[in-house]
């Protein structure tokens, strides 16, 4: 089996185990299907849910010896719910990026 092979058999056994926990899931989005924040990486899958959305990008090879894994997060939006006085929830959303770097 060829390296592309292995990642293809590897992009559908992910994309089914999402399918399997009720998410949508989309292979290969193209770029514009993307939101912005992820501009410049290969995206292998996205995968959604009311819940959270999951972002895979499927690698393979001796190249991942070399590579260092990039996380980036932005706020994008907080709420505090406060009664009498005292503050009761609290939630922080983000838009999180993967990236590996050589």
């Amino acid at each position: 089996m060829t390296v592309h092979e292995l990642e293809q058999a590897k992009l559908s056994e992910i994309a089914a185990e999402y399918r399997s926990k009720g998410y949508s899931v989309g292979v290969r989005p193209r770029p514009e299907e993307l939101p912005a924040f992820l501009s410049g990486y290969k995206i292998d899958l996205v995968a959604e849910s009311p819940r959270d959305n999951v972002v895979v990008e499927v690698s393979s090879g001796p190249s991942l010896e070399r590579t260092k894994l990039v996380r980036i997060a932005e706020v994008v939006k907080m709420d505090v719910k406060v009664e009498d006085g005292k503050v009761l929830e609290f939630r922080t959303r983000l838009q999180l990026s993967f990236k590996y770097q050589s």
